[in-house]
């Protein structure tokens, strides 16, 4: 039972992980093509990176062999932060100005509630 869970948690977080690089791509051609909707792209790439910190929680853990008690509790708590944030996010509160910097790389603007909702992404990514 165990290893299926850790399996799991495998496929979860590659789920993820491959759902933030698509969006990701897709918000990089949108804005080089000046095509489609690069802030809702920019969104979803956002909504990617805070799932994959909480799928790589659950993961990480299990993989080293540690209880997935505190670390099942902890994702759940994340789950509810996404479903709150979610809908500040897709109204256009959070994540603002998506576009390319001179070298190419991909640049956004951050509100202020999204500077302050950071912090908690980075704590599972931590």
């Amino acid at each position: 039972m165990t290893a299926l869970y850790w399996i799991d948690t495998v496929a979860l977080f590659a789920a993820t992980g491959a759902f933030w690089a698509v969006s990701s791509l897709l918000l990089r051609l949108s804005l080089w093509l000046d095509r489609g909707n690069a802030l809702l792209l920019a969104e979803l790439a956002t909504m990617g990176i805070v799932l994959m910190g909480i799928t790589l929680l659950s993961f990480s853990l299990r993989y080293v062999g540690r209880p997935p008690r505190w670390p099942d509790i902890a994702a759940l708590m994340g789950l509810a932060f996404v479903a709150a944030i979610a809908v500040p996010l897709f109204r256009h509160r959070i994540v603002l100005n998506p576009r390319l910097v001179a070298n190419g790389s991909t640049a956004l603007t951050l509100s202020p509630l999204g500077i302050m909702l950071s912090s908690i992404p980075t704590v599972f990514l931590l």
